[in-house]
């Protein structure tokens, strides 16, 4: 037995590999790379179980050159092992690091483009600034221009026809209060809608029921408008012809106008054919 282990240290001193062969002779050994501290080593390990068993008996003997061997390879195994894993959280932390410098890049670029804008952010808010107060001298002017504006569509309005004037009963009741920065829209607004409405009013012919005023007595008439010139009107018997002034419409009795009157409102209720009828457009003096 001791000539045995001479024989198997004398060939591990000679040729690592060739011994190992010995132990598993199916072990493909060219996956092995033996450095010469590790044969060393093993070698003197090899060399200390010989003189061990040079000293004792044989059969006391626990650890056998074949396990030796198996230690040694799981040891490599190991070593090889974390090695791998070494390196693949290597490779994993070496991504991490180019993934924060590529953030931190990112991060410096929006803070420089943060830096050169938060000039042109001041000089925007200042044109900003800018703009407001130009658009509240302009409200402020406006709302002053419809103060002065409104007497005279107030009174405008005192002189439409009474047919006009009901349909503009909610733009007088606006314009009849002072404009200020709370209500200066709907009085612009009420302003428009009353000279649209009396542009429509003078480009068509009106007939309303009203009732009108003839010296003390008042009267139940049809009164039919040529725009905002002039009116005529029938009430029973009585004809005449109606004109806008100072104080409103004024009705003054001219009885011989009935018959073209009486023709006149009669066509407009299609209760006869058209025809012409004539009616005087002008003022004639008594």
């Amino acid at each position: 037995m001791t000539l045995m282990r001479t024989i198997l240290i004398s060939r591990i001193h000679a040729d690592p590999i060739s011994a190992l062969s010995c132990f598993f002779p199916k072990l493909d050994l060219k996956i092995f790379r033996f450095k010469p501290l590790k044969i060393t080593v093993l070698t003197f390990g090899c060399a200390l179980i010989s003189l061990s068993a040079q000293d004792a008996p044989s059969e006391q003997k626990t650890v056998s050159d074949q396990d030796i061997v198996s230690q040694w390879l799981h040891t490599e195994r190991l070593i090889a092992s974390e090695a791998t894993q070494w390196q693949e959280e290597n490779t994993h932390l070496s991504q991490l690091l180019s993934l924060y410098q590529k953030e931190l890049s990112l991060l410096q670029e929006e803070l420089s483009k943060a830096g050169k804008n938060a000039s042109l952010i001041d000089t925007e808010a200042e044109e900003l600034k800018s703009k407001i107060t130009a658009s509240e001298e302009a409200r402020r002017a406006l709302i002053s221009y419809l103060n002065q504006l409104r007497p005279r569509v107030t009174s405008l309005i005192s002189r439409f026809p009474e047919p006009l004037q009901d349909q503009l009963l909610d733009q007088s009741a606006i314009l009849a209060k002072k404009v200020t920065n709370t209500n200066a829209d709907s009085a612009f607004r009420s302003i428009v809608r009353v000279l649209q409405d009396a542009e429509s009013f003078n480009r068509g012919f009106v007939i309303e029921q009203q009732e009108i005023t003839l010296g003390d007595t008042n009267y139940h008439a049809n009164v039919m408008y040529f725009g905002l010139s002039r009116a005529y009107f029938l009430a029973g018997e009585k004809a005449g012809i109606a004109l806008p002034g100072q104080n409103g419409w004024t009705f003054t009795e001219r009885n011989e106008l009935a018959d073209e009157l009486e023709k006149a409102f009669a066509i407009q209720a299609k209760e006869t054919p058209s025809a012409y009828f004539s009616v005087p457009l002008q003022n004639v003096s008594k």
